[in-house]
């Protein structure tokens, strides 16, 4: 870590669940409770929540910017994080995923996996892996088995770290096979509308591809066809998107982050978030966030006397 009070922090959330609206079917929540205790306590720490303009500035001796972001637009985040925050005057900046929107929605690979991991049965996603696995490399495995460390079963490792980072989004569906009546309740009622975003003064939008698919080595193919696409649907929508993109997952196996960055910043965005369990230093390109589960061991370190 940087420091024990950095003056500017990067929080990441997803999934917020309250009795009113729980967490979106196959996801990791964290409590909405939880969620306004962790930026009570960081304002008690002495922090000022800033909007994403603030993220290129320079925090003045002794003060400290706290910057509370979110992927996906999830109906659980939107439903609850965005009114709540908007009563309090504080800014958030969402990440969207705009395929659903379109007149025939695109719903994210990665979300029907999370979906489907949720409703299908062991011995199901058991007989995917099998057909799964024969199409992966030894080095690919381990490379799954690095970035989804997080899941401890080996089926649901496996399927999410190959159909997510592995294989195409078309060779992916072709094993997943057909999308169940109930699954595809589950997407359609998933994503927050677009027409919802605009009631609000502090919630920021970014751009966070159409599909949610990971960066592979076309890094101009994934600018044309899942940023700028993206961003201009957002612009069709009269939603502002911010200077920052965020990336929806680590890089396809053998991608980096390198070509991607550098064309970004031809393209006159400030920044790349990207989904980390670490703090900035404030200053790269690269912005790294402190993932919601790492939040409240965060706040301990940060509260003892130093």
């Amino acid at each position: 870590m940087q420091s024990q009070h950095p003056s500017k922090l990067v929080l990441m959330y997803h999934s917020l669940s309250s009795a009113k609206h729980p967490g979106v079917l196959g996801s990791f929540p964290v409590e909405f409770s939880d969620f306004k205790a962790h930026l009570h306590a960081f304002i008690d720490l002495g922090y000022q929540i800033k909007p994403s303009k603030y993220l290129q500035q320079t925090p003045e001796s002794g003060e400290k910017w706290l910057f509370v972001t979110s992927d996906d637009g999830t109906v659980d985040w939107t439903r609850n994080a965005l009114p709540w925050c908007e009563s309090r005057n504080i800014y958030t900046h969402t990440a969207v995923v705009t395929g659903p929107w379109q007149a025939q929605p695109i719903y994210p690979l990665a979300h029907w996996l999370q979906v489907l991991l949720a409703l299908r049965t062991l011995s199901e996603l058991e007989v995917l892996a099998g057909q799964v696995s024969g199409c992966l490399t030894e080095d690919e495995k381990k490379y799954i088995d690095r970035i989804y460390a997080y899941e401890t079963q080996p089926v649901r490792r496996l399927l999410k770290g190959a159909c997510n980072l592995i294989l195409t989004d078309a060779k992916a569906r072709e094993v997943l096979g057909d999308m169940s009546a109930k699954e595809q309740e589950a997407l359609a009622c998933r994503f927050e509308s677009p027409d919802y975003f605009q009631h609000f003064n502090y919630a920021e939008l970014g751009t966070h591809t159409v599909s949610h698919s990971a960066l592979g080595d076309n890094v101009e193919h994934y600018i044309s066809h899942e940023i700028d696409a993206s961003h201009q649907h957002l612009l069709d929508l009269n939603l502002q998107p911010s200077h920052y993109f965020t990336l929806p997952m680590k890089p396809k196996f053998g991608a980096t982050l390198h070509d991607l960055t550098h064309r970004l910043q031809q393209k006159s965005y400030h920044g790349l978030l990207y989904s980390a369990y670490e703090e900035w230093d404030g200053r790269s390109f690269v912005i790294p966030r402190l993932d919601a589960k790492s939040i409240p061991a965060f706040l301990e370190k940060m509260k003892r006397p130093v």
